[in-house]
């Protein structure tokens, strides 16, 4: 479900920034379905007034290494970005955070060999921001297992960005929100440094059936069966492929959906 956002391009030393803010007014509001995903975004949209108060409370904070980190792991399509989009909205409406995004591909596929610096240079123009929400899509691509990767240049990247974990105190009013489809492959020294680390589990059927009816609204649709009991509908990705693929076989909309929960 993640949505298309715009990004605004930075030129930083001449070249493009791999640190690129997300423009304000496209970071897109999501309905998200089911209660174990309500309590994530509420938990995450909590660490975030800790982190953005102006009014700290009477809690030592850094004594619980309570630090501004996200990790929100799963299959893909199942509301991760959607999460974090909710909450980089949070964000912006009640504490007027900045938002960015790493771009972690760009970082590692650029030139392996300068990839360290690259990511170093990224962070370090992050935690030059008053305050900020740093969303970090595929973090995977940036802190491989050292068990099993011999490539010291991916080792580098995996210590810079724990060390960066480790400088966000309570007070630096800065949250990292990341996101991955392959948790097992991020190293254990990492995952501890998560101050929120939450798997986003597969929609139940009545979700997916929640989900559908929401499309079906949204597309004035009825007439057709989709059936929510298909074994290759198991996401809310799954469920809007199978509404672009009736909305473009029928797009006069006379015979396009009829929701069925066999």
């Amino acid at each position: 479900m993640r949505d298309q956002r715009a990004i605004g391009n930075q030129i930083v030393g001449g070249t493009m920034s791999l640190l690129q803010r997300i423009n304000e007014e496209l970071i897109s509001t999501y309905d998200l379905f089911g209660n174990e995903i309500h309590r994530v975004e509420q938990q995450i949209k909590g660490l975030i007034d800790i982190m953005m108060s102006d009014n700290p409370a009477d809690v030592d904070y850094d004594f619980f290494d309570l630090h501004g980190t996200v990790l929100l792991y799963g299959i893909p399509g199942i509301g991760k970005t959607s999460v974090m989009s909710n909450c980089m909205n949070y964000a912006l409406d009640q504490y007027r955070a900045d938002c960015y995004e790493l771009m972690s591909s760009s970082i590692v596929e650029a030139d392996l060999g300068k990839a360290t610096q690259n990511l170093s240079d990224a962070l370090q123009e992050f935690e030059r921001e008053e305050k900020g929400i740093l969303f970090i899509d595929e973090i995977d691509r940036l802190c491989v297992n050292r068990k099993n990767d011999e490539i010291s240049e991916l080792k580098r990247m995996l210590i810079e960005l724990m060390q960066f974990f480790d400088r966000q105190k309570a007070a630096n009013k800065k949250v990292i929100l990341c996101c991955t489809n392959v948790f097992e492959q991020i190293d254990e020294a990492l995952i501890r440094r998560f101050a929120i680390c939450e798997e986003i589990g597969t929609p139940t059927k009545e979700e997916l059936v929640e989900f559908a009816n929401v499309c079906m609204e949204k597309a004035k649709m009825a007439g057709r069966i989709i059936d929510i009991s298909n074994s290759s509908i198991s996401t809310f990705d799954d469920v809007k492929k199978s509404f672009r693929k009736s909305l473009l076989m029928h797009s006069d909309r006379n015979d396009s959906f009829k929701l069925e929960e066999a």
